[in-house]
C-alpha cells in the first residue's frame, strides 16, 4: 500500500510556512480557479459523529473552495474536479496525505495516501455534504515547515529537478513554554488550563499564582487560581482560559488568529437543519462556541445559552438563547 496517513499529531502554535506556500503556489497554478478558504485553526473536526481535533490544527491542512466570488473560483464542479485530479496525480510529489470532496452524493468522498484511492462515503463521514463547494487537503509533516520544497515541486512540473525532503517524525509545533516565549509574553496554548491537567502550561500557571510549581493542576493550585481571579476582579471559576490567561501573560494572538480562521472556515456554512439549544451535542456547537470565544466542547450548556443571548442582544437579534437559522446566518451567512 502507499505512504502511512499522519492525521492529527499535535496543534501547532500557528500557521506553518511550507503549507501556506503550497496554497498560494496551488492557487495560482490554477488561475485563481480555487481560492484558500482557511487553513490554520485550533478547533475540533467537522464530523458529526466525532468530537475529536482537527488536522486544521497541525498548520498541515488547508481549505480551498471553487466557490465563485470577487473574481475568483470556478464556480463550476466540473472544472473545479481537475484540481483534486492534480493533486492525486502528484501526491507523491506534493506529499499529500489526504483530500476530501464534499460536493458529490450521498455523503462526499475522499483519498488517503494509504490506500491511494478514493473512497465513496455512504454515511455522514465528514460534515457539510454533499454540496460543499470546496476541497480540504492535507499535507505531511515532513514538508510542512519547507517552502522552498513546494516551489522546486511546481518548479519540477515544468522540467525542473524534482525536490527531496528529510523524513520529519516529531509532533507538529506543540506548545510549549520555550516556544510559546515571545517578547515577554504567552500564547494561550489553545484549551483551557484546569483542574487534572498535568503538563508544562500547569507548571508556569503555578507559578503565576504561586501554587507549587509541579505541574499537576490540584485542588490547591484550583484554590490559588480563584484567589488571584479574584484579586484581578476576574470570575473565579478556577479555570484558566483564553481571558484568565490574558491577564496573567498578556498575549492572545494565537486564540485570536485561531478565531479569525474559524470565522472565515465557516463563513457561508448552510443551516445544519436543527437548532441548536440547551441540551445538544454536536460540531455545530462547537463552532458556535469558537464563534463566541468560549469553552469549545460541543455541549450546550447554560454558559453557552447565556453567551448567545449576549450576542443575539448586541446584533438586534430575538434574545432567546437558541441557534436557530436567523441566528445561525448571522453569525456564518
Amino acid at each position: 500500500m502507499g505512504r502511512k496517513y499522519t492525521g492529527w499529531d499535535g496543534n501547532a502554535t500557528g500557521k506553518r510556512a511550507g503549507t501556506e506556500k503550497f496554497i498560494k503556489l496551488l492557487c495560482a497554478h490554477f488561475n485563481n480557479g480555487v481560492w484558500n478558504n482557511g487553513s490554520w485553526g485550533v478547533r475540533r473536526m467537522n464530523n458529526p459523529r466525532v468530537v475529536a481535533w482537527s488536522v486544521h490544527g497541525t498548520g498541515r491542512a488547508f481549505d480551498i473552495s471553487w466557490r465563485k466570488v470577487r473574481g475568483k473560483g470556478f464556480g463550476d464542479y466540473d472544472q473545479a474536479k481537475a484540481v483534486v485530479d492534480f493533486l492525486v496525480s502528484n501526491a507523491e510529489l506534493f506529499q499529500i496525505e489526504e483530500i476530501h470532496d464534499y460536493y458529490p452524493s450521498p455523503y462526499g468522498r475522499g483519498w488517503r495516501c494509504d490506500r491511494e484511492e478514493w473512497k465513496t462515503y455512504t454515511r455522514q463521514t465528514i460534515g457539510n455534504t454533499p454540496g460543499g463547494d470546496w476541497f480540504h487537503v492535507e499535507v505531511s509533516p515532513s514538508v510542512a515547515d519547507d517552502p522552498s520544497y513546494f516551489e522546486k515541486a511546481f518548479a519540477s512540473l515544468e522540467g525542473g529537478e524534482a525536490p527531496s525532503f528529510t523524513e520529519v517524525k516529531t509532533k507538529s509545533q506543540q506548545a510549549s513554554v520555550s516556544d510559546l516565549e515571545d517578547g515577554g509574553s504567552l500564547a494561550y496554548p489553545g484549551e483551557s488550563v484546569n483542574l487534572g491537567d498535568k503538563d508544562k502550561h500547569v507548571k508556569v500557571v503555578q507559578e503565576k499564582v504561586g501554587a507549587k510549581p509541579d505541574g499537576d493542576f490540584g485542588p490547591k493550585t484550583e484554590a490559588a487560581v480563584k484567589e488571584w481571579q479574584a484579586a484581578n476582579g476576574l470570575t473565579a471559576d478556577g479555570v484558566v482560559g483564553p481571558v484568565t490567561w490574558k491577564a496573567m501573560f498578556g498575549a492572545t494572538a494565537v486564540k485570536e488568529e485561531a478565531k479569525k480562521e474559524e470565522v472565515k472556515a465557516n463563513a457561508g456554512k448552510p443551516f445544519p437543519g436543527t437548532s441548536m439549544k440547551v441540551g445538544s451535542r454536536n460540531n455545530e456547537v462547537v463552532d458556535v462556541q469558537n464563534f463566541l470565544d468560549i469553552k469549545a466542547d460541543g455541549v450546550f450548556g447554560r454558559v453557552t445559552e447565556r453567551a448567545v443571548k449576549r450576542w443575539q442582544s448586541v446584533n438586534g437579534l430575538t434574545v432567546d438563547g437558541v441557534v436557530g437559522p436567523i441566528t445561525w446566518k448571522a453569525m456564518f451567512g
